[in-house]
C-alpha cells in the first residue's frame, strides 16, 4: 500500500495504534499465528467490531456461525492524463473462512463485481501461505487450494487485485425493457461522486452439498445474496473527498493530500463506501443508532428535507420492527443511473437532483428515503435471495414505506399512491396482452415495468390485505416474530408465512392470501376496478396457474 506510507510516513513510537490498524491485512493473510488471528477476531479485540452494533445487540453476532471477516486495504486513485479522467482501485484483501459445508471444498468461489462494469486484474492470490491459480470468468472469481479445505475447518486467502472505476452518466435513460445491474452506475464515479457499492471480491454463499450459489448476474436482479461477514477497511482516497461507509469510522489521518480511514462493520453482508466533494453531513439519533446525512453544502434545505424523512422512516421501522442492530446509518445523496436510490448495509443511496441537474422538494424523494431505510430490516438484517424471490424484500419495503405515507400524509394520499404506482400499471399491464403474472417469478422473469407494478406493488398489497384480515397488532408481531428467527439469514417464502400463521385467528386464511396474491397471478381480477383491501374477499378455492 504505498500511497499509504508515502502520505503518512513510517509511525512513530506513538502511532502503534494507528499502525496496528492498518496493518490487519498482512496479519490476517499471513503473518499472524493461528492464536494471534482468534485474538483479534474476538469482538472485544482490537479491531472493535463491537463499535459497529448498538451495545444491546451486540451479542446478536453469537448466533452467526464463525463469520468470514475480509480485512482490507485499498487506494483510490485519480489519473488526469491525456485519455481523460480515470479511475482504479488497488486492492489488497486478507479473507478468514471456515468451511460450513458437510463436505471438503474443492475450491472457493468469490463474486467480484467490478468486472462487470469494468476491468478487473488479479495479481496474485494466496491460500493458507501458498499461491494458488485464480480463474475470473465474468464477476466469479475461482480460487482452488492445493489441498480440499475440509468442513468445518478455519483457512485464510490473500488477494492482490487492481480494480478500474468506470465512468456513468445518470442523465443516460434506460435504453431497453429489463434493467441491466451493471448499469446503475452503483460502481462508478461521475463529476465529484465516486460510488464503491458492491466493490469488494466476496465468497458466496455455499449449501451443505459443498455447492457455491453463484449465478451469473441477470436483469433486473440485485447481487446483494450473501452471508453477513465482519469487515475491517483502510481506504485512501483524494482529501478534497468526504466519506461514507457501511459500519463506522474508528480513526482517520490526512496528509500529502490524501486521507487514510479505519472503518469496520459487524455481521454486515457487503461493505459500500460513497465518495463525494463539497459534502455536509447533518445528524439524528434515533434509538440508538446514529442518523447521518451526506448532502451537498451548497443545498442546505435539500440536507434539511433529507433528514425529516430519514429520521421519520427510521422512526417508524424502530417501532413497528424493533430498534436496528446497527450503531449507524448514512444517508448519502449521489448519483444513480435509471434507479432512485439504492440500499446496502447501514448505507442509504439517493439521487434527487443527478438526473435533472435541479433539486426541488418532491414526495418520489420522500417515500424513495424511506423505501430505502426500510430495507435496513428487509434485506440487510433479514436476508433473501433477490433475484429468485425478490417480492420477500421489496414487497415488505414498500409495504412498510405505504403504512409510513397513511401516517405522515394520509390514507387517501396513500390511495392515491397505489392507484399511481400499482392500479394504473397494472391497468396498463392488462392493455398491452401481458399475462397476469404471479408476484414470486425471479426478478429476471419480468420487464422492468412488471417488475414494478408486481413486485415492489401487488406485493406490497398482500401485506395491505393482510393488515386488514390479520389486524395490525397481530401483523406487527408477526413480522417482529420473523425478524428476530431470521436474523442474519437467508429467508425463504415459507420462514415468512410460518410466522403470519402463528400470529393469525385463521391460519388457513394466510395460505389463501399468500396463494392468491403472490403464487398465483390475480391482479387483473383484483386490483381492477380501484383495489379496496377491506373489501377483498377471499375465495373458497383459489385458482391454480402454471407458473413456469
Amino acid at each position: 500500500m504505498i500511497a499509504l506510507w508515502l502520505a503518512l510516513g513510517a509511525p512513530a513510537s506513538d502511532d502503534l495504534e494507528w499502525a496496528r490498524a492498518i496493518d490487519w491485512v498482512d496479519r490476517l493473510g499471513w503473518a499472524a499465528s493461528r492464536r494471534e488471528v482468534s485474538a483479534m477476531l474476538r469482538l472485544d479485540g482490537e479491531g472493535s467490531f463491537d463499535r459497529a452494533l448498538r451495545p444491546e445487540d451486540q451479542g446478536l453476532v453469537s448466533r452467526l456461525e464463525d463469520p468470514t471477516v475480509y480485512a482490507v486495504e485499498a487506494d483510490l486513485v485519480e489519473i488526469n492524463g491525456e485519455q481523460g479522467r480515470r479511475m482504479a482501485v488497488s486492492l489488497r484483501q486478507a479473507i478468514v473462512y471456515h468451511n460450513p459445508a458437510a463436505v471438503p471444498l474443492e475450491c472457493l468461489s468469490l463474486r467480484v463485481y467490478p468486472n462487470a462494469v469494468g476491468d478487473v486484474v488479479v495479481h496474485g492470490a494466496w491460500i493458507d501461505n501458498r499461491p494458488v491459480p485464480s480463474l475470473l470468468i465474468g464477476t466469479r472469481l475461482k480460487l482452488c487450494p492445493a489441498e480440499p479445505i475440509a468442513p468445518g475447518r478455519r483457512t485464510r486467502v490473500l488477494l492482490e487485485l487492481t480494480e478500474s472505476v468506470p465512468a456513468f452518466d445518470p442523465r443516460q435513460p434506460l435504453g431497453g425493457s429489463t434493467l441491466d445491474p451493471a448499469s446503475t452506475g452503483e460502481y462508478g464515479f461521475y463529476g465529484a461522486y465516486v460510488n464503491l457499492g458492491r466493490w469488494l471480491p466476496l465468497i458466496a454463499p455455499v449449501g451443505r452439498d459443498g455447492s457455491f450459489e453463484l449465478d451469473e448476474l441477470a436483469p433486473n436482479t440485485e447481487h446483494a445474496r450473501f452471508d453477513p461477514a465482519m469487515f475491517h477497511v483502510v481506504l485512501s482516497f483524494p482529501e478534497r473527498l468526504s466519506a461514507a461507509t457501511t459500519g463506522v469510522e474508528l480513526a482517520r489521518r490526512e496528509g500529502g493530500g490524501t486521507a487514510t480511514i479505519v472503518a469496520v462493520a459487524s455481521a454486515a453482508r457487503e461493505f459500500a463506501v460513497q465518495l463525494g466533494a463539497g459534502i455536509s453531513v447533518l445528524e439524528a439519533t434515533v434509538s440508538g443508532t446514529r442518523l447521518r446525512v451526506f448532502h451537498p453544502t451548497a443545498d442546505p434545505q435539500m440536507g434539511r428535507a433529507l433528514l425529516e424523512h430519514a429520521r421519520a422512516g427510521l422512526e417508524l421501522g424502530v417501532e413497528l420492527y424493533g430498534p436496528l442492530a446497527t450503531s449507524e446509518l448514512d444517508v448519502v445523496e449521489a448519483p444513480i443511473r435509471v434507479a432512485l436510490g439504492m440500499e446496502y448495509p447501514g448505507l442509504v443511496t439517493v439521487d434527487v437532483h443527478h438526473k435533472h441537474g435541479i433539486y426541488s422538494p418532491s414526495e418520489i424523494h420522500e417515500w424513495t428515503v424511506v423505501h430505502e431505510i426500510a430495507h435496513q430490516w428487509w434485506s440487510a438484517e433479514v436476508g433473501n435471495d433477490p433475484g429468485a424471490a425478490p417480492w420477500l424484500d421489496e414487497g415488505l419495503a414498500s409495504f412498510t414505506t405505504g403504512v409510513y405515507w397513511a401516517r405522515r400524509h394520509g390514507p387517501e394520499a396513500l390511495r392515491q399512491r397505489q392507484h399511481l404506482d400499482v392500479i394504473e400499471p397494472t391497468a396498463a399491464l392488462q392493455g398491452r396482452g401481458t399475462p397476469d403474472l404471479p408476484a414470486d417469478l425471479p426478478a429476471w422473469r419480468y420487464d422492468l415495468f412488471e417488475y414494478s407494478a408486481i413486485v415492489y406493488g401487488r406485493a406490497a398489497l398482500f401485506f395491505e390485505v393482510l393488515r386488514h384480515q390479520m389486524g395490525e397488532p397481530a401483523l406487527w408481531a408477526a413480522l417482529r416474530q420473523y425478524r428476530a428467527e431470521q436474523w442474519g439469514q437467508l429467508a425463504e417464502a415459507e420462514d415468512l408465512l410460518r410466522a403470519l400463521r402463528a400470529h393469525s385467528a385463521q391460519p388457513e386464511q394466510i395460505d389463501a392470501l399468500y396463494r392468491r396474491w403472490i403464487h398465483e397471478g390475480h391482479g387483473y381480477e383484483d386490483l381492477l376496478p380501484r383495489f379496496e383491501p377491506a373489501q377483498l374477499v377471499i375465495p373458497e378455492r383459489a385458482h391454480g396457474r402454471d407458473r413456469r
